[in-house]
């Protein structure tokens, strides 16, 4: 009989917070300089520094308004999941007698 692959075991806590925290530091780089650097770099023909300058933080102000965006939605998610799972668990208890 072939052995079973063996599961991983899940992440500590702070491994996990290290790893939610690395990814949004990567997220904020992309999102404060890689990306607003990209996507003016081509439009910027013509432009003084100034104008870039001022074009790059309009994209910044965008993705960072799109980043807040995204994060309320997640937020509004599970808050909503946790209610709905509260209520369930209500209604379960409710019905065992425990």
């Amino acid at each position: 009989m072939a052995d079973r692959p063996r599961q991983r075991e899940p992440l500590s806590h702070a491994a996990q917070i290290a790893c939610w925290g690395v990814a949004a530091l990567i997220i904020g780089f992309v999102a404060l300089w890689a990306l607003p650097v990209l996507l003016t770099r081509y439009p910027s023909s013509g432009l003084t520094a100034a104008e870039r300058l001022s074009a790059a933080n309009d994209v910044r102000s965008v993705l960072v308004t799109f980043l807040l965006a995204v994060g309320a939605a997640g937020s509004l998610f599970f808050s909503a999941r946790t209610f709905w799972l509260s209520r369930e668990t209500q209604v379960t208890e409710r019905y065992t007698g425990q």
